[in-house]
């Protein structure tokens, strides 16, 4: 019975040397690269940048919500939509990182808008509810 319990102990303790390799963030070369044929510029330090370069080319973004990004909306051609702002620090993140976190909105059907360090999910709002 000790040895079975000694064992047991042995191998709970190894558990966690092996799970190491879980916590490790993947490599560049193992996230999904941003398209070729997105461009390298302009780089933005925050969403609000973003907000402001917008701004700047006539595109008018009410902003409702900061919070690890920035949620704004904004009516084009009439129709109202909501953008999902997110910039990532190019000292900190590689540009296969930047395509890596829009790669699943990219393959779902959803509008996205990249350059440089930044990109913009841009989803039609649902149509007000009438009570």
């Amino acid at each position: 019975m000790k040895r079975t319990a000694a064992a047991l102990i042995a191998c709970l303790l190894a558990v966690p040397l092996t799970a190491c390799d879980a916590f490790k963030a993947p490599s560049s070369d193992q996230l999904t690269p941003m398209p070729g044929n997105v461009p390298t510029t302009p780089q933005y330090r925050t969403a609000d940048d973003v907000v402001a370069a917008l701004e700047r080319g006539g595109i008018t973004c009410d902003v409702r919500r900061k919070a690890g990004g920035l949620d704004c909306r904004t009516a084009i051609d009439g129709a109202e939509v909501e953008n999902q702002i997110q910039v990532l620090d190019p000292k900190k993140s590689s540009r296969n990182e930047v395509g890596d976190s829009i790669a699943s909105w990219r393959s779902s059907g959803n509008t996205v808008v990249a350059a440089g360090n930044w990109f913009i999910r841009a989803r039609p709002t649902a149509p007000p509810t009438t009570p």
